[in-house]
């Protein structure tokens, strides 16, 4: 991983980074720009920012994360994030497929449930019947908008078959949907830190 930004600037309790910032990672890169730090020395610092992914390659992210196998790109866009003592109270941010890129897109099942619990805050019921036939699935597309705001957070599919969202949308030989059952539907961001500590990120492997 590398990073470099090329302006800063420091102030009394405040701190900038101008010029777009790019950070290195996962085959792809992330642009990052201008980042307006308040009251840095307090016990709540705020932090104003926002970036922009490209090229990130799946297969690296969810391997050092011990999510599961998932291959495949990706591009997202993060706006408007504010940070408070380190933790996230606003956002708007979508992840989505390289349409440019068509290299192989499969998902495990580890992968699978851990998406379905994130969208859905219950783990999914793949490994009780259809993994004797299937241990990995593939996808033509993944597409994902999260936002927060007034401690609501709310995820949105972004692909469709018919009239279902879809987190992930399947494709042959081995397709499976994954769905978002409620969708405009928000939680609580409590609610949604529970899912992330819900998920399996046994067996993490670094590289």
């Amino acid at each position: 991983m590398q990073a470099s930004f090329p302006r800063v600037k420091l102030g009394p309790g405040r701190f900038e980074a101008q010029g777009g910032g790019v950070v290195t990672a996962f085959g792809g890169s992330v642009t990052i720009g201008d980042i307006v730090g308040e009251d840095v020395l307090s016990r709540y610092p705020r932090f104003d920012l926002s970036a922009t992914l490209r090229g990130i390659d799946l297969a690296g992210v969810t391997r050092t994360l011990g999510f599961g196998e998932m291959t495949g790109f990706v591009d997202g866009e993060i706006d408007d994030l504010l940070m408070v003592g380190g933790v996230p109270v606003r956002f708007e941010a979508t992840l989505r497929s390289v349409d440019e890129r068509r290299e192989s897109r499969t998902v495990n099942v580890k992968a699978v449930n851990n998406l379905t619990v994130l969208g859905t805050g219950s783990p999914g019921v793949l490994d009780r019947g259809i993994t004797r036939f299937f241990d990995r699935f593939t996808y033509d597309r993944l597409g994902i908008r999260m936002s927060l705001a007034d401690d609501r957070f709310t995820l949105r599919g972004l692909e469709k078959r018919g009239e279902r969202e879809l987190f992930l949308k399947g494709r042959l030989p081995a397709p499976i949907d994954i769905v978002n059952g409620d969708p405009g539907r928000a939680v609580s961001f409590k609610a949604m830190l529970r899912r992330f500590q819900e998920l399996d990120l046994s067996k993490v492997r670094m590289e």
